[in-house]
């Protein structure tokens, strides 16, 4: 299976923000692909920010857009779908993303994802407790 994947969450789920949904469902390229948005709130938003590692707890809604396919030269029109959904979805953005539903997306959409003060809370935690990087994702090629 090949796989890419978008997320954000947003600040709302108006007029704009439903129409660009289904409007990148309409369009999905793939019967396995998913787009589907998860309300937050109660427990979640109760939290402080600088409590835990999860930020954006108040945020109301995080969308998820995972294009998933079987044939790998489709490569680029699965991209694309999920690309041009979650540009749309960009102006109703609250801000980042959730971590775990990153890709290969960069050092800045990671610190992102957790926000600047998470962020170097975390990077303190690393060296701290694993100086040697011995905790390190190792990817295959």
């Amino acid at each position: 299976m090949q796989n890419f994947a978008k997320a954000e969450y947003l600040h709302d789920l108006t007029g704009g923000a439903i129409d660009a949904i289904v409007e990148a469902a309409a369009s999905v390229p793939s019967p396995a692909s998913q787009l589907y948005v998860v309300h937050l709130g109660g427990a979640v938003a109760r939290v402080g920010e600088e409590e835990t590692a999860f930020s954006y707890r108040r945020a109301p809604y995080l969308v998820n857009i995972l294009s998933i396919w079987t044939d790998p030269t489709e490569w680029d029109q699965q991209v694309a779908w999920a690309r041009a959904a979650w540009e749309s979805l960009r102006p109703f953005s609250a801000g980042g993303s959730y971590v775990n539903f990153l890709g290969a997306e960069g050092g800045a959409r990671v610190r992102g994802a957790y926000g600047a003060s998470t962020f170097d809370r975390l990077v303190e935690v690393k060296r701290r407790y694993d100086p040697t990087n011995l905790f390190a994702l190792r990817v295959r090629a």
